[in-house]
């Protein structure tokens, strides 16, 4: 397959994304003086790889369907993406049910990639500014909520 221009922006997303949890397991682990993952600056990193990647995600399904949607791929995608997001929560529940990922990257990228089959055929921009916008706007409302929590407000 021919490389696409996302495939270097793809490739970051990920090292980006294991770097932030390399360094969220050394924190969690107590081998780092702070888990830097959780200051603000580490919550901000988490948000702007986040951000890449569900707007990679939105860039993926317009390219991915463009010319029309192909239902039998973009079906397969989403089985192997819930998939993954279902056991992400199965996983964390058993090693962390206090605090389980009930809905996390992948759950967002299962839903967002649905809700951006509607915007196929509108510009590109304009469907990814808004999914984009919603997938951000709820992960501020869920990070705002998280933080209440934790901080005993909630």
């Amino acid at each position: 397959a021919a490389d696409l221009p996302s495939d270097p922006a793809r490739g970051a997303a990920l090292v980006a994304m294991a770097l932030y949890h390399l360094t969220w397991d050394l924190g969690f682990l107590r081998l780092t003086p702070e888990n830097y993952a959780l200051t603000g600056g580490g919550r901000a990193a988490a948000h702007a790889i986040a951000g890449s990647f569900l707007l990679l995600v939105g860039v993926g399904v317009v390219l991915m369907n463009g010319a029309g949607i192909h239902w039998r791929a973009t079906l397969q995608r989403l089985l192997r993406i819930g998939t993954g997001a279902l056991l992400v929560t199965a996983g964390t529940y058993l090693a962390f049910p206090e605090t389980y990922v009930f809905f996390g990257i992948l759950h967002q990228i299962a839903v967002g990639s649905l809700i951006g089959l509607a915007f196929v055929f509108e510009a590109l921009i304009a469907g990814n500014l808004t999914c984009g916008f919603f997938s951000l706007a709820f992960n501020f409302i869920k990070c705002a909520h998280v933080c209440l929590l934790t901080c005993g407000r909630g």
